[in-house]
């Protein structure tokens, strides 16, 4: 039995030599191969194709960058539940990425972390039934548009498969960079806690025996593969680190994230756990809720950090960047940061009790991130 090397699989995926792994190239295919035979090792522990005799779930869509239609794919496979359950969990994560930018934190380290928790479920009994999904074509230009893969699959699902009968989405992207505010380097945020009746309760159990430093928040942050699940109101969760300043670079190496491969274990770790405390539907009751103040509470419990004068000068950046970037609640998350940080920027701490404002901060400061560095 063939095990599988974390390491050597997202060295591979995240070559440059793949040029990108850009979505209708030879170069997306050489990528794709790798997940699939990684996909055929987990067949001999009890993971099987979910359409037969393919992983694939095949598709076509037109190209804007390549002025082509070109042929992609989503790789799908099932691990069965007891006989004759319905319910099922998604893990997933997208596969493709951008020309020249080797993509290792967006998102080979994701895809990684799947099969590394594939490996777990592998040797568990399961009173549902776990699907894994790689999508296909997420980044630009088909991001939020019909032509993305999760929208693709959430449309066509597979047969056997009921929408009504999903436990949970678990989607991961942009999660193997360190955070770069001290004491914050191990932070996770757990996106869509509000969007299952016991999903607070599952996270804080799921988490307990891990070192992850998690933050919960609201769904509605919606820049990967759960957008549709969460425009249609289905449970989801989106984990993610937020967006690191090598964001879709060619910067974005293997390297940088060698030294966080403690989190990434730690972060398959977690997914697994989720896996086998998601309650059945049928039996999941109401637990402890999440509102905006919850959230608010969350995201300042994350900002209370140390920093330092070269984190004071990164923040008035961020200011003088918000008519650049265009994000609705730069200007909130820029008054929030000084009001907690700076001071002297005390008429500005009225901002914190605007809940309205600070229901989009947590998602500006994922952007924010990229100026932290």
């Amino acid at each position: 039995m063939k095990t599988f090397d974390f390491e050597q699989f997202v060295q591979a995926l995240s070559n440059p030599d793949l040029k990108g792994r850009v979505a209708g190239t030879k170069t997306h295919e050489k990528a794709k191969d790798l997940i699939v035979e990684e996909l055929g090792n987990l067949e001999s522990r009890g993971w099987q194709k979910l359409i037969p005799d393919t992983w694939e779930q095949p598709y076509s869509v037109y190209s804007s960058s390549l002025l082509k239609t070109i042929k992609c794919a989503n790789l799908i496979a099932v691990h069965q539940g007891k006989p004759g359950v319905t319910d099922w969990i998604l893990i997933g994560a997208h596969y493709d990425h951008l020309y020249e930018c080797p993509g290792a934190n967006d998102n080979a380290a994701s895809v990684g972390i799947v099969l590394e928790a594939m490996h777990k479920l592998a040797d568990t009994a399961h009173d549902c039934n776990v699907i894994a999904v790689f999508f296909d074509t997420e980044e630009p230009p088909f991001f939020d548009e019909n032509k993305m893969g999760s929208q693709h699959f959430y449309h066509h699902l597979p047969e056997g498969l009921l929408i009504e009968h999903l436990r949970c989405a678990i989607v991961l992207d942009l999660v193997g960079h360190e955070v770069k505010l001290k004491q914050r380097e191990q932070s996770l945020f757990v996106v869509g806690v509000d969007s299952g009746l016991d999903f607070v309760q599952v996270v804080n159990e799921a988490s307990a025996s891990t070192n992850l430093d998690i933050y919960k928040a609201l769904r509605g942050i919606d820049y990967s593969d759960h957008l549709e699940f969460n425009r249609n109101h289905k449970p989801h969760l989106f984990l993610t680190a937020g967006v690191p300043w090598h964001y879709h670079s060619p910067h974005d190496t293997y390297d940088k994230l060698s030294n966080n491969l403690p989190k990434l274990h730690q972060i398959s770790e977690l997914v697994y756990n989720l896996c086998c405390i998601m309650r059945p539907i049928s039996e999941a009751t109401r637990g402890p809720s999440f509102t905006l103040a919850d959230e608010h509470a969350e995201l300042k419990r994350f900002l209370n950090a140390e920093h330092d004068q070269h984190v004071a000068q990164r923040i008035k950046y961020i200011e003088s960047e918000v008519s650049i970037i265009g994000y609705r609640a730069l200007h909130a998350v820029a008054a929030l940061l000084k009001s907690i940080y700076i001071s002297t920027f005390e008429s500005l701490a009225s901002d914190l009790d605007d809940e309205k404002k600070l229901r989009y901060a947590l998602s500006i400061l994922m952007k924010a991130n990229t100026y932290l560095e």
